[in-house]
């Protein structure tokens, strides 16, 4: 299909208005290459399986979200459920199959609600990416004025050093150098040997 109004042939590229000339073209032209027997065309299933909405083709308005019933949901999601099981090969063990079966209708057929049927695969994505990148940035901004925080308190505050003393600076200011009465000053003695009494004269 190459646009709303206009079918194209993949084998010839011609193009058709309508979807019934596309068919009587491969009957005509190209019947060689159609399958026979119990075939299914996956048009006839592109309900179940959302192929417009997937694909973006199809854009839900207002009417499509209010109108929509869940009676019609439920026969789609019976049709998928039929449909499912079909699609499971033959000669896979019990536990193969109920695993297939399992994936195929959380992954299919659990969107055929009136909630979840307009939804499309990367829009659920884009929410998920979305939440992590909210959840990283806030804890890289937390981290960041944690780490400020200790950094600031250990090297440019006093609250990080455990010998801190309220005091005022001012009290331990050096006084100005004084000199030494004439009378204290220690005159210097001669070295004496070992054995001799050193005489001491007051000053």
């Amino acid at each position: 299909m190459e646009s709303s109004s206009r079918w194209t042939c993949n084998f010839c590229g011609k193009s058709f208005v309508t979807e019934y000339f596309l068919d009587r073209h491969f009957e005509n032209r190209h019947s060689d290459s159609m399958q026979a027997g119990d075939i299914v065309c996956l048009a006839d299933v592109c309900d179940v399986f959302r192929c417009d909405i997937i694909s973006g083709a199809a854009q839900p308005d207002y009417w499509d979200i209010a109108l929509c019933l869940e009676s019609d949901m439920e026969e789609l999601s019976a049709q998928c459920k039929t449909l499912v099981e079909g699609c499971i090969p033959i000669g896979l063990s019990s536990n193969e199959t109920e695993t297939l079966k399992d994936y195929m209708m959380s992954n299919v057929c659990k969107s055929l609600t009136c909630s979840r049927y307009w939804d499309r695969p990367e829009e659920n994505e884009s929410s998920t990416h979305m939440a992590l990148y909210i959840v990283l940035t806030t804890m890289t901004v937390f981290g960041i004025v944690i780490y400020n925080f200790v950094f600031y308190n250990y090297f440019y505050s006093d609250l990080g050093d455990d010998s801190y003393d309220p005091t005022p600076r001012h009290k331990y200011r050096m006084k100005k150098y004084q000199k030494m009465p004439e009378g204290l000053r220690v005159q210097a003695q001669p070295a004496r040997h070992r054995g001799q009494i050193m005489d001491v004269h007051p000053p």
